[in-house]
């Protein structure tokens, strides 16, 4: 600290008189005045605080001694004064000491004392601080003891941080167009200059900045500013919003987001384009999103009018891996051509949708074996007709079992429909005289209750004899069928029994 004879520069940004008085014991009025108060900020953001006793008045002669200051602790100062003061003169001090602490400042005018209608010269002291306020006092000591302490200007010391904080968007959530940022940004020491917002993908160095304001955001936290994303490529981004002081002291804090631009994966695999099916439909794929999905599974005839599968479940949560989407019954609709649509959506609002033809096929082939009839004689080479048939049909296979034989054994077999044709010829000219049974079995394309591998299936079966012996028959001329011909019959048919 050091004392000056020089008038300080700077520019005026406080400027202000306040009155006081000075009572003795008895409480009478023995000084008075006014102290005139003013804050220059120098070229390089410092402060200078002086002062100047003014209009001075005395009800019992006294005059004023000391001048003392507080609120400089953790400063560096330089104490002055002014010798040309306001008006060109007045009385000045002749020391200025600091106490141990730095607190007080005192200002002494023991030797040139300020009477009643003086006034003295400013004394001020010069200051590293960068900001003020109405954080000290002003002491004015009389010859005989007295004093008077009133409230002044002085400097304020900050070596906190401001405050900055992003309370919304959470670390990791995803950020749709626009969206806005919520948190803090603000100084409780009121040395808040200024902030501002930036982002910068995950793996670049380089950041750009989203919006900047004068304005704080006090706790317990509001809006800050909107990101607008378009043009942003989807992926994780960092969010950096720095708060400034007027001291220049910052505070920066991070998140991480990201940054939605797209429905990531919907792939519709099963049933595919023109697969038929029946019972109950089980549409299956991936349905996955990085936020967070929701679908929608609904059926149409003309593909125009929609409607959901299930009324009960207009809407299901994602996500699907391989799954099945939902079930739908269609048995609650007619045989026919359908569309079945799978929409996606994500929180953001994008939406993928694919859609598939399907056949619907709750109806069993058509099979019947029209020749031979049951229990017809058959011998040699034998045609057998009827039908086998179905809008979606997979194939038939005509068959047979009796006599040496206990499994089935294929006449013969297609995958082309028959109506009313042939459907092949049986040579049972090596076959023993017994009963034998024909089988026609017919299965379809059709995917039954969400399993491919489960079908319509339809069989039809008659019995028939080879050998005409085999018959019941009038064997042995009576003119009737008798004990006598069952007898013949049952030794025809021995090598069978």
């Amino acid at each position: 600290m050091a004392l000056f004879g020089s008038s300080p520069s700077g520019v005026l940004i406080w400027d202000q008189v306040r009155p006081y008085s000075i009572d003795d014991a008895g409480g009478t009025t023995i000084y008075g005045g006014d102290i005139h108060e003013q804050v220059l900020r120098q070229s390089d953001g410092t402060m200078t605080f002086r002062w100047r006793l003014e209009n001075t008045f005395v009800d019992v002669p006294s005059a004023a001694v000391d001048a003392t200051v507080t609120s400089y602790s953790g400063l560096f100062t330089d104490v002055e004064w002014d010798p040309s003061g306001a008006a060109g003169g007045g009385d000045a001090p002749s020391m200025a000491t600091r106490t141990g602490d730095g607190v007080r400042i005192s200002y002494d005018f023991s030797s040139n004392p300020v009477f009643e209608t003086e006034e003295s010269v400013f004394f001020h002291a010069d200051t590293d601080s960068m900001l003020f306020g109405e954080v000290g006092t002003i002491t004015i000591r009389v010859d005989s003891g007295e004093s008077a302490t009133i409230t002044t200007v002085g400097p304020i010391v900050d070596d906190t941080p401001p405050i900055a904080e992003i309370q919304e968007p959470q670390p990791f959530d995803c950020i749709c167009n626009p969206t806005d940022i919520y948190g803090i940004a603000d100084d409780p020491d009121n040395t808040y200059d200024s902030h501002w917002l930036e982002y910068r993908p995950i793996n670049s160095p380089t950041w750009t900045q989203i919006g900047f304001s004068t304005t704080p955001v006090p706790a317990p936290g509001g809006f800050l500013f909107q990101w607008n994303t378009t043009g942003v490529a989807q992926g994780y981004y960092l969010l950096r919003l720095t708060v400034e002081n007027i001291l220049g002291l910052s505070t920066s804090v991070v998140t991480v987001v990201w940054v939605d631009q797209q429905f990531d994966n919907l792939t519709y695999s099963s049933p595919a384009n023109g697969d038929a099916v029946g019972g109950n439909v089980c549409p299956s794929g991936i349905i996955d999103d990085h936020c967070s999905e929701q679908y929608e599974l609904e059926y149409s005839s003309d593909g125009v009018n929609f409607f959901d599968i299930d009324g009960s479940m207009p809407v299901y949560n994602g996500p699907k891996i391989n799954q099945s989407f939902g079930v739908w019954d269609s048995t609650t609709v007619s045989d026919g051509n359908y569309f079945l649509r799978v929409t996606a959506y994500d929180p953001c609002g994008f939406v993928a949708q694919e859609t598939h033809s399907i056949i619907v096929d709750n109806t069993a082939p058509t099979v019947e074996i029209t020749d031979p009839l049951n229990c017809e004689c058959v011998e040699g080479l034998v045609e057998i007709y009827g039908t086998a048939d179905d809008a979606n049909l997979a194939s038939w296979v005509l068959q047979y079992s009796g006599g040496n034989n206990n499994n089935w054994v294929t006449i013969n077999s297609d995958t082309v429909p028959v109506i009313n044709g042939l459907l092949g010829v049986w040579d049972t000219t090596l076959l023993p005289n017994c009963p034998y049974v024909l089988r026609l079995v017919a299965s379809d394309t059709t995917y039954l209750n969400c399993n491919g591998a489960i079908h319509h299936i339809s069989d039809y079966q008659v019995t028939v004899n080879v050998g005409c012996d085999a018959c019941p028959s009038d064997s042995d001329g009576s003119g009737v069928v008798d004990v006598e011909d069952l007898l013949d019959l049952l030794a025809a048919w021995g090598p069978c029994l």
